[in-house]
Order: C-alpha cells, then sequence, then structure tokens
C-alpha cells in the first residue's frame, strides 16, 4: 500500500511541475520587452525542467516497483 501512495505523490508532484513550467513558458512570452527578467526567468524554467526530469525517472521508478510488487502478490494468490 505504502508504494501506491508514493506513486500517487509523486504523480501529484510531477502534475504540479508541469503547470509550473507552463506558467514560466507563458511569463517569459509577456517578457519579451524585459530582457533580464526574461533570462532569470529562462533560469528557473531550467531548472524547473531539470527537477521535471528527475521526477518524472522517480514516477517511473515507483510504477515498477509497484507492478513488480502486484505480479509477486499474484504469483502467492495463485
Amino acid at each position: 500500500m505504502d508504494i501506491k501512495i508514493r506513486h500517487w505523490e509523486a504523480l501529484r508532484a510531477l502534475q504540479s511541475l508541469e503547470l509550473q513550467i507552463e506558467q514560466y513558458r507563458l511569463h517569459i512570452k509577456e517578457l519579451s520587452a524585459h530582457p533580464t527578467e526574461a533570462a532569470r526567468a529562462q533560469a528557473e524554467l531550467k531548472k524547473l525542467l531539470d527537477g521535471h526530469a528527475v521526477q518524472r525517472t522517480y514516477c517511473d521508478l515507483l510504477a515498477k516497483e509497484q507492478q513488480a510488487v502486484t505480479r509477486k502478490n499474484g504469483l502467492h494468490a495463485a
């Protein structure tokens, strides 16, 4: 059960990052007349994208672990 909760929480964190990334992309478009602020926003966007990649990997690992537990439990039930 713990793995399901961790996976669900990881997916929620991933969705939150996706929303933040989209907001930064829109914000950067609005800052075209302010190059310094746009550069700061680009740097923050890069951090968010890096964090998203890490979170995606974590979600994938949890999903694989959850599948393994499900298969293992299925074998024991048979």
